[in-house]
């Protein structure tokens, strides 16, 4: 990933770009539900210190506010996020406080479970058996549900101060095809009856209906959903027949992938194989990518299902440029690799962070001239920027000239408790005109932490680096903030890494700079892309010094090396050929 602030946790197999792999942008979950913090249940919550089970989705993490539970019998907390979504990691924030370290080490054998169960011991566990920490720690899930529970196995209380769900809110993408319903195809269909039977009714959201195949028609039934694009699938749900027949869906099996055709699909990797028959729905969990879901029972039973839902995210949305010193030349799911030896990669990102003079503002409280009172939008500053107008309102920040951009960086006001909730990013080379960025996840909206920090950072990914000199923030919700700018001077992009030069060398594999790249000797010269010194080979009229060729041979390290004789680098090359010793001064070899 570009930046260490964010968890990049996505390690299944995806189709990605060249120069680009897996990514994050993500947002607290637990604070996007309707009320602002999510729903939260669990075992009892005492009443110490007002410690109730909805701080656990508040925003504060301060040392006095916490839940505090009865302990001694397994304690558990559940937030409901309100709708199913893919959920990339949980950031935990132990009890932090005078009551010290004894308190801390009570969160300990706990595990986390993601799912659509709300009886969340029936949902995928992504962290079990867990000892406790000091401060916060970040778990991966990767999984997809509505339900996140934290239990801790002993007999302790329970002293959370928050839990934060990362992750991106999602939809049934077997409903999101460019006219609604994918579309779907089957190995047969029950004597024609489209009306009653027809593949379409297992995306068409009605679980009144169902998909019924042909009655022994042979064996190994499927059908195949087209999502009509590669998607990042990370759960697929089935719904079986309830009024009768349900053990028909038996010994059955999901794959997702790129292969669509009758004959291609079984070849697609398998989420889920050998599955016995189930009553109502069940969820299956699958971290795969592709463009085809496809379920396939291997008996010679008749297929009926009233629908299958697919979650996940866009291939878009999971993939972000590989690390300065790595390239990734082609498509697919291959990691982002080192330079070689003779080669560098100089795409480093950094925070730009420009002067006060260089900002501009649609509005500004009480008329404060740039770089005083309401105008002091520099990260780090003594307060913040706040506007005069109704929302949205923009800050222009002018670069001085003009850069790879790849994002922008918030923060909070620093002597108030505001901040931004809800932000635009345009771009211009001329100021002039300007064209909106999108996030990773496809949107023109950059959703922010709701949790005050006078001195956390906030970074906001573009989907792709632009070329700008002027950036504009546009603020939509809520309130004041300072601003940075994330830019990189790369002349090499993500794809490729350059060769060090003629007359250079390297053995540095992946090199972040041109001057990992050495110079050769005086009166010496090499090709591009040479990974050492003994690459670098004398010049026309020019060779070896002959005692320091034989002092080599010799097999010793040390020897002369006075004015005129070749520099220790070069006594390994012996490319030229040697017909005389060399004179104490070297002469061009011909006029």
């Amino acid at each position: 990933m570009w930046f260490p602030d964010f968890i990049a946790v996505i390690l299944s197999p995806l189709r990605r770009s060249s120069g680009y792999t897996n990514t994050s942008g993500l947002i607290n979950l637990a604070r996007a539900c309707s009320g602002g913090g999510c729903t939260v249940t669990g075992i009892s919550s005492v009443g110490w210190e007002d410690a109730a089970l909805w701080k656990l989705t508040d925003g504060n993490t301060a040392s006095n506010n916490h839940v505090f539970t009865a302990g001694g019998n397994n304690d558990w907390v559940m937030i409901d996020l309100g709708q199913t979504a893919f959920v990339n990691h949980v950031q935990i924030f132990n009890r932090d406080d005078s009551c010290g370290v004894g308190c801390a080490q009570r969160l300990n054998n706990f595990q986390i479970r993601v799912g659509d169960s709300s009886t969340f011991a029936n949902n995928p566990a992504c962290v079990t058996g867990e000892s406790w920490f000091s401060k916060n720690k970040n778990f991966s899930c990767v999984l997809t549900g509505r339900y996140v529970s934290f239990q801790q196995f002993n007999n302790q209380l329970m002293n959370l101060h928050e839990m934060e769900v990362y992750g991106r809110k999602t939809s049934n993408l077997a409903r999101a095809c460019s006219a609604g319903n994918c579309p779907v195809t089957s190995r047969s269909l029950w004597y024609n009856e489209l009306a009653c039977c027809a593949p379409g009714h297992l995306v068409d959201g009605d679980l009144t209906n169902q998909f019924h195949s042909q009655c022994c028609a042979g064996s190994n039934e499927w059908v195949i959903i087209d999502l009509q694009e590669s998607m990042y699938v990370t759960m697929v749900r089935i719904y079986n027949r309830v009024s009768c027949c349900q053990d028909r869906i038996n010994n059955f099996e999901i794959r997702v992938g790129n292969l669509g055709s009758s004959s291609t699909f079984s070849s697609n990797p398998a989420c889920a194989t050998n599955q016995p028959w189930f009553d109502d729905k069940k969820d299956f969990t699958c971290v795969l990518s592709g463009r085809y879901v496809s379920v396939q029972q291997i008996s010679n039973q008749m297929m009926n299902i009233r629908e299958i839902e697919v979650y996940g995210l866009k291939a878009s949305e999971v993939c972000t440029a590989c690390l300065p010193g790595t390239f990734k030349s082609t498509t697919g799911s291959a990691a982002c690799a080192n330079c070689g030896v003779g080669k560098y990669q100089d795409a480093v990102v950094v925070t730009t962070n420009p002067p006060e003079a260089s900002r501009t503002y649609e509005s500004v409280w009480g008329n404060s001239a740039p770089g005083t009172g309401f105008a002091l939008s520099m990260l780090d500053s003594a307060a913040a920027w706040s506007w005069s107008g109704a929302l949205p309102e923009w800050m222009q920040i002018d670069l001085g000239s003009s850069f790879r951009v790849h994002g922008v960086v918030t923060q909070c006001r620093a002597n108030f408790e505001q901040c931004p909730h809800e932000i635009k990013v345009q771009h211009s080379l001329t100021a002039s005109s300007f064209a909106s960025v999108t996030a990773v996840g496809g949107t023109t909206r950059f959703f922010l932490p709701t949790t005050w920090s006078s001195t956390l950072k906030t970074l906001s990914n573009f989907s792709q680096p632009v070329t700008a000199r002027y950036i504009r923030i546009v603020v939509h919700a809520c309130s004041s903030f300072r601003a940075g700018v994330l830019t990189s001077l790369a002349s090499v992009a993500w794809n490729a890494c350059a060769d060090c030069g003629e007359g250079k060398y390297s053995s540095t594999t992946g090199a972040t700079t041109v001057s990992t790249c050495q110079s050769c000797p005086t009166n010496s010269q090499s090709t591009t892309g040479n990974d050492a010194a003994t690459d670098c080979v004398c010049v026309a009229g020019y060779t070896l010094n002959f005692v320091s060729v034989r002092t080599i041979k010799e097999g010793s390290s040390s020897g002369p090396e006075s004015a005129g004789r070749a520099p220790r680098a070069l006594r390994a090359s012996t490319r030229q050929p040697q017909a005389a010793p060399a004179a104490t001064t070297a002469a061009p070899a011909s006029t």
